[in-house]
Parts: structure tokens; C-alpha cells; sequence
């Protein structure tokens, strides 16, 4: 299984970079928080865990509308949302695994 932390910084290195409240400021704050709740449910046990882990899935959630709005105000180019796309995609997987 791919590690999902990795897989969340790599999505935030791929979009472009913008101001504070626009899409991809959500994203970087959207793919820090799966990263760091991640992280923190690792160490979690019983229902703190699984907590942790859905945080992050909704975080997932939230990066995946931010990119599609960053792709709709064309913020970003089709084929660097299908770049970040692929990963979330992969990450989604994992989370889903993770709370279901």
C-alpha cells in the first residue's frame, strides 16, 4: 500500500501556488490537515482513530472541490488538476479503507 502522507505532500507541491482565500490556499490547508491527522491516528487507539482518519477523509473531500473550483476559475491548467487528480484519487482510496 502506497504511504498516504507522501502522497499528500506531493499534491500540494503540484498545484500553483496562490494568495491567501483563494482555491489552492485550501488545498495547502486541506492536504496538511489529511497529512497531520494521519500522523496523529497512527498513534491513536479505539475510537480516536478512527476519528483522526475520518477528519482527513473529509479533508480529502474539501481538496478535491477546491481543485475542481481552482480548475473552474482557471487557476490552475486541466492538466495540472488530472496531475493532482490521479493522487488524490489514490489517497481518497486509502482514507476510504481506513474509516469504512
Amino acid at each position: 500500500m502506497t504511504e498516504p502522507i507522501p502522497i499528500t505532500l506531493r499534491s500540494v507541491r503540484t498545484a500553483t501556488p496562490c494568495g491567501e482565500g483563494t482555491p489552492l490556499a485550501v488545498d495547502a490547508r486541506s492536504s496538511d490537515s489529511i497529512g497531520l491527522n494521519l500522523g496523529e491516528g497512527r498513534h491513536r487507539r479505539g475510537g480516536d482513530r478512527g476519528h483522526a482518519y475520518r477528519i482527513a477523509h473529509g479533508s480529502a473531500g474539501e481538496l478535491t472541490v477546491a481543485l475542481r473550483q481552482a480548475l473552474a476559475r482557471r487557476l490552475i491548467t486541466e492538466q495540472q488538476y488530472a496531475d493532482v487528480d490521479r493522487i488524490l484519487d489514490q489517497l481518497r482510496a486509502i482514507l476510504w479503507r481506513l474509516t469504512h
